[in-house]
């Protein structure tokens, strides 16, 4: 059982890491997405799926948990992974914590993978940021438990992520690859800046030292929406401050809005075009499609593009992945998202709204879940069941402020499957916000 969980925590997290060794391969950042600060939300939970046919059968699941009410900083993660078998989820196959500094960046990372399916929860990833003195990230370094190397040593540092800067806002980034050929130890980006700072050409190099470099790797140009008007430093804070999403999402974003990235790769002693994406916009200035192509001859064509979606609290619902190699669009990947509002402590521009403390239990329930206000105040108290997709499914009230008793049941009257839900309570001008899981 131990040498299946190691697998499979290879395979789910070296993506991550190799991922690390070019973290400026970069993609537009979906406004309001996960990666993105929107004031008000954070991301409570993402859902990983795959389409079978026109079935979506999903494979892992990550929830997110905070400190407190007012703070978008996450405190820990829980990963679950379906069981296609049994048609059920299997909570909390791997954990993660985090720390942060006193000026709110994420400081380490230590992540758990249950080795026996039973609770046996083993340290297997560390990750460790460190910042200058103008609270720039400098340096993420991913750390492995020696244990499965066979190493006597508690942590083998695996990849590094190093953010050298210059005047101004330049920077460049070197990056130490363990998991690499040899003769790709070490990568660097450099880039040309824009006035405003913002990256608009990108020149990779390789190195098996980190003294001798050879510059003939790729590059990369990036043109930007005529409405774009990021700068250098948002494009620092940004770094700095998502980091932690980027790794934990899979994706290395800039935070503007890129219109085309052309990346050109060396070969036979010549730079040659070798891929091509494109980003649409709507009327909001939100990110709609994502176009992959590649060079045929003179012109380009398609094989894959990103579908976003938006909910009616205007951040990200779902996105769709969808490829086009037989000619026509076929669904194969989509990631859904669950909101969970909040109020920044730091924020002057948000009226705050009174948070409404709950007591709920038990949890995890089988049959009923007890639902009751904390507050002294005589008010009506409403409750709203939500699922995964962010749709509600119970809506229950009472007008005295008494507790409430959920049966599992839905607004039909017909039995909600086991699985999270997110309760949302309010009581005249007070909200609270309650995880829960339905076991059988």
């Amino acid at each position: 059982m131990m040498k299946t969980k190691y697998a499979l925590f290879l395979m789910l997290v070296l993506p991550i890491m190799l991922l690390a060794a070019n973290p400026f391969s970069w993609k537009v950042t979906p406004n309001a997405s996960a990666l993105m600060n929107s004031r008000g939300w954070r991301t409570s939970q993402v859902t990983n799926s795959y389409y079978e046919w026109d079935e979506i059968i999903p494979e892992m699941r990550f929830n997110y948990y905070y400190g407190s009410n007012t703070t978008a900083l996450i405190d820990s993660m829980y990963i679950d992974e379906w069981d296609e078998d049994e048609s059920v989820w299997k909570f909390a196959q791997q954990k993660g914590y985090t720390t942060h500094t006193p000026n709110g960046r994420i400081a380490e990372l230590l992540s758990y993978i249950d080795v026996s399916g039973e609770g046996d929860y083993l340290p297997l990833v560390k990750v460790n940021f460190t910042y200058n003195a103008q609270n720039r990230l400098t340096a993420a370094v991913f750390n492995f438990n020696g244990i499965i190397f066979g190493s006597d040593e508690e942590w083998i540092v695996a990849n590094g992520m190093y953010y050298i800067y210059g005047a101004g806002t330049s920077f460049h980034t070197v990056n130490y690859n363990g998991f690499d050929d040899p003769e790709y130890r070490y990568t660097k980006s450099e880039f040309d800046f824009d006035a405003s700072g913002r990256i608009i050409k990108e020149y990779s190099s390789y190195s098996a030292d980190s003294l001798s470099w050879n510059s003939n790797y790729y590059r990369t140009t990036y043109t930007y929406h005529p409405q774009d008007n990021h700068t250098g430093a948002d494009l620092i804070e940004f770094i700095s401050s998502m980091i932690f999403e980027m790794i934990m999402f899979d994706q290395y974003l800039l935070p503007g809005m890129i219109t085309e990235e052309i990346t050109e790769s060396w070969m036979d002693d010549s730079w040659y075009a070798t891929d091509k994406t494109t980003y649409e916009y709507d009327d909001q200035f939100r990110v709609t499609v994502r176009n992959s192509l590649y060079p045929s001859g003179d012109i380009w064509l398609q094989f894959a593009r990103e579908l976003y979606f938006y909910g009616d609290n205007g951040q990200m619902s779902h996105s769709i992945n969808q490829d086009a190699w037989s000619g026509e669009y076929e669904n194969y990947e989509r990631t859904d998202y669950v909101w969970e509002s909040y109020t920044s402590a730091n924020d002057d521009y948000l009226n705050p709204t009174p948070s409404l403390s709950l007591s709920v239990y038990p949890s995890p329930f089988s049959q009923e879940l007890h639902i009751s206000s904390q507050s002294d105040v005589k008010a009506a108290f409403k409750v709203g069941v939500y699922n995964l997709r962010g749709q509600q499914v119970r809506s229950l009230a009472n007008s005295m402020g008494a507790e409430i008793i959920w049966d599992g049941k839905d607004n039909q009257g017909k039995d909600t499957p086991t699985g999270l839900y997110l309760i949302r309570a309010q009581q005249k001008d007070q909200t609270g916000f309650r995880k829960v899981l339905k076991v059988k």
